[in-house]
């Protein structure tokens, strides 16, 4: 609903309550709501695109922010869940408690951004540098265009074999540095 001469738009919901009066044969009265349905751009982000394992034995937490084009006019719900696939996939060994992480978060009415955590354990296992990726869904009734859903991270591998130490040679029972040629 845009109002005439400049003045300011609707925005939100309205409800509209008629009500019957006492002893009325109507009996009771009747709601109207009108709900504005936004639109929304969604950008999903990451300070960081690759994470170095490490091998303390603890997590590193890796920070994603969800961020609207526009201030949210009411609660947003967005689902976002850990996506496992390819070749050089993470597996849910590479996280906290060996679970595959995700869940929902909400934006609320008047912000723009909320942050999530995913937290990749840290090991001394030698492979190879693995990815994984958010995937967004929209939980709201809200219209969300969702930009970078399914954003890559890598977990760089930090653990490499060395061996280490002196290597002598023998010839029966004689360190061969001590037998003359």
């Amino acid at each position: 609903l845009v109002l005439e001469n400049k003045e300011i738009s609707w925005v939100g919901s309205t409800t509209y309550v008629a009500e019957s009066e006492k002893n009325s044969k109507l009996g009771s009265g009747f709601r109207v709501t009108f709900e504005q349905i936004q639109d929304y751009k969604v950008n999903l982000s990451s300070t960081k695109t690759n994470t170095i394992e490490g091998s303390e034995g603890g997590t590193s937490a890796v920070t994603f922010n969800l961020s609207l084009d526009s201030v949210a006019l009411s609660e947003l719900e967005i689902k976002w869940e850990t996506v496992l696939e390819g070749k050089n996939s993470a597996q849910a060994s590479d996280f906290l408690n060996d679970i595959v992480p995700g869940g929902v978060v909400k934006i609320e009415k008047g912000n723009k951004d909320i942050n999530f955590v995913v937290e990749i354990k840290e090991d001394l296992i030698k492979e190879i540098d693995e990815d994984f990726k958010i995937k967004l869904t929209n939980n709201s009734n809200q219209n969300l265009d969702f930009e970078n859903n399914l954003f890559t991270h890598t977990i760089s591998n930090d653990d490499f074999s060395k061996l280490t130490g002196t290597v002598n040679y023998w010839k029966n029972n004689t360190p061969l540095k001590d037998i003359k040629i």
